[in-house]
């Protein structure tokens, strides 16, 4: 997915690598490998205004804090500067697989949804670092895709409008 600024783009692959791109370059700004992820990244998108990566593998999903340093040393101009450390990873409950994650990149928000192959959704908070809600059979097979609507920040609509759905009021 793109960044918030449409500079750069994160691409992950069944290949168990993530990188990131700047649409100045060929060349990924940062790559990490498959010495880190144990199974194929499913999805992969910046998070909380381009402040982290989000991406799914396996049953869980991860919140990864990067620097991306495009400076180029012509001497060790393969050598990059770029950094990537996971923050914490979320384990979706009772599934093998999140074959969907969904979160919002235009404003500050702490929800992130996930599908999984046992099809269900769940809805995390990450401002509590847990989860809010499941919700069980969902539909009858696995769920391939969910979406967040982006809100626009000068609409009439009070933020309780949008939290009534995540407390079930």
């Amino acid at each position: 997915g793109w960044s918030h600024d449409n500079n750069w783009l994160v691409s992950s692959s069944e290949d168990r690598t993530l990188k990131i791109w700047s649409v100045s370059s060929a060349e990924p700004a940062l790559c990490l490998g498959k010495e880190i992820f144990h199974k194929s990244i499913r999805s992969a998108q910046f998070y909380y205004i381009d402040t982290f990566i989000l991406l799914s593998c396996g049953a869980e999903f991860y919140l990864l804090r990067y620097y991306l340093d495009t400076s180029k040393d012509e001497i060790k101009r393969y050598r990059t500067k770029s950094i990537c450390r996971s923050i914490q990873k979320f384990p979706m409950a009772s599934t093998v697989e999140i074959t969907s994650l969904s979160a919002v990149n235009d404003f500050y928000s702490y929800i992130v949804l996930a599908a999984g192959s046992n099809r269900a959704l769940e809805i995390f908070d990450l401002n509590l670092g847990c989860s809010a809600a499941v919700i069980r059979d969902a539909h009858s097979r696995s769920v391939h895709q969910i979406c967040q609507n982006k809100i626009c920040l000068t609409s009439n609509y009070s933020h309780s409008s949008f939290s009534n759905f995540f407390e079930g009021n």
